[in-house]
Formats: C-alpha cells, structure tokens, sequence
C-alpha cells in the first residue's frame, strides 16, 4: 500500500461517522467521472455524448458570401 494511500485511509478511520458519508458520497461521484484504470482512456459514453458527436459531424464550413451578389440574383428570381 502506497504512502499516499496509507494517508488517506488514516484521514477516514479519525472521521466521526457522521462525516464519513459525505466522504463517501464525493468518492462514489468521483469513481462515477474518473475511470477506475490511469491508463483507460475509454469513457463511458452517454446519449449527450452521442448527441454531441453527431452534431460536431454534421459542422462544415461554410464559404463566405457576396451578400450583394445574393440579393442581386434573389431579386432576379423573384421580380422576373
């Protein structure tokens, strides 16, 4: 076990029980936004996720326009 580790579990064994579960609800939220594997770069993905990601596809650039040009032929279609 590592000294850091050694250190935490001393902080929560001196904690009256009463504050021992907000203690445990922040870790349960932590677990819950920090993968339990340093090295698992893998998320869970949600539906916001999802929704998100499809959005960010359909981002495309859209080329500058001639507003004048524009309304020139808009006029051009409608009064012709």
């Amino acid at each position: 076990m590592s000294a850091l580790r050694q250190n935490a579990m001393m902080m929560v064994q001196s904690l009256p029980e009463n504050q021992l579960l907000f203690i445990v609800n922040i870790m349960k939220e932590l677990s819950r936004l920090i993968p339990a594997d340093d090295n698992d770069d893998l998320r869970q993905v949600t539906a916001r996720d999802k929704a998100f990601d499809f959005l960010e596809g359909m981002h495309r650039k859209i080329p500058d326009l001639d507003y004048d040009k524009e309304l020139t032929e808009y006029r051009k279609e409608k009064y012709l």
